[in-house]
């Protein structure tokens, strides 16, 4: 008797609980026009434990516009999608007597091109002054014929190594590599943008990078084996790797690498100061790691 009349008095909570109603309108928009989104499916779920918790689900009208009316109160995860759009979600309380409204904005899907750039935003980082940096950018054919490119580059300081007309042939052994360059002239944040043009379709590639004056330091650096009686050896061939670690409030450099020559000697030169991670390896030997300090126009050993 005891168990039936706490069932009945669970249902009767339920009842009143959700005796409570409100309404939800959800606005659906594209996030980069503002423009409303027709068409767009929408879901709101009440959020809880349980089964049969109520839900609901519309189409915007033209105005992007769905209404739920007289819904149970509480907690809602409303999600919106429609055909090339990204999917988006928000929780959102609906209260007893009241139009609640929400408004989503969706992302629209990147169109496909069977151009694929890489990467798709090139970061040259600190230049020194006066000095030029190469880097390069490459372009993989994802279709089944030749596409033939045109390319130009914008931007102070910025500018194309490589031809201005290319041909991507299909397939991994097709890839063309792309070679810019920018020279840092003074203390400034350059920016600048790599254009691709195809019969079909425009790539903008953003460009971007910033002069410095950069103080470095050079290493020197033995790699030796030890036996069990002491006796040390000069390890040849060995793969030594500077990987930075913390600045000294300067610019971020690029980890270096080289091997060791018949000596186990190698030498870094021009290496900006910091605090890096030095490892040398060699397969069949072993590995050794240790930090190490590049201090101005001084060579650590």
């Amino acid at each position: 008797m005891k168990k039936t009349l706490f069932a009945i008095l669970l249902c009767l909570f339920a009842v009143s609980a959700w005796a409570q109603t409100g309404s939800l309108a959800v606005t659906v928009v594209d996030d980069e026009t503002g423009f409303a989104v027709a068409a767009a499916l929408v879901d709101a779920r009440l959020e809880g434990h349980g089964h049969n918790l109520p839900h609901f689900d519309g189409i915007t009208d033209e105005n992007g516009v769905v209404f739920f009316p007289d819904i149970p109160v509480g907690e809602y995860e409303v999600n919106a999608g429609a055909p090339g759009y990204r999917m988006e979600h928000e929780d959102v309380d609906v209260t007893d007597g009241v139009t609640t409204e929400l408004t989503l904005e969706l992302e629209a899907l990147p169109e496909w091109t069977p151009l694929r750039v890489e990467p798709g935003h090139l970061h040259f980082g600190p230049v020194d002054l006066g000095a030029t940096v190469v880097r390069d950018v490459h372009l993989h054919n994802l279709s089944d014929v030749e596409i033939a490119a045109s390319l130009a580059v914008t931007g102070d300081g910025f500018a194309l190594v490589s031809a201005a007309d290319v041909v991507v042939g299909s397939g991994p052994i097709g890839a063309v590599e792309i070679l810019i360059s920018l020279t840092a002239a003074d203390l400034q944040d350059y920016i600048g943008t790599l254009t691709i043009t195809t019969a079909d379709d425009v790539i903008e590639v953003p460009l971007d990078g910033f002069g410095a004056d950069i103080q470095t330091g050079a290493l020197s650096v033995d790699v030796i084996v030890t036996d069990s009686l002491g006796v040390s050896t000069p390890v040849d061939s060995a793969r030594v790797r500077l990987a930075f670690v913390r600045d000294h409030g300067g610019p971020r450099p690029h980890h270096v690498m080289g091997w060791t020559d018949a000596n186990g000697h190698v030498e870094f030169a021009d290496v900006p100061v910091g605090l890096y991670n030095l490892n040398a390896s060699k397969r069949g030997i072993g590995f050794a790691s240790q930090p190490v300090e590049i201090l101005a126009e001084q060579t650590t050993f």
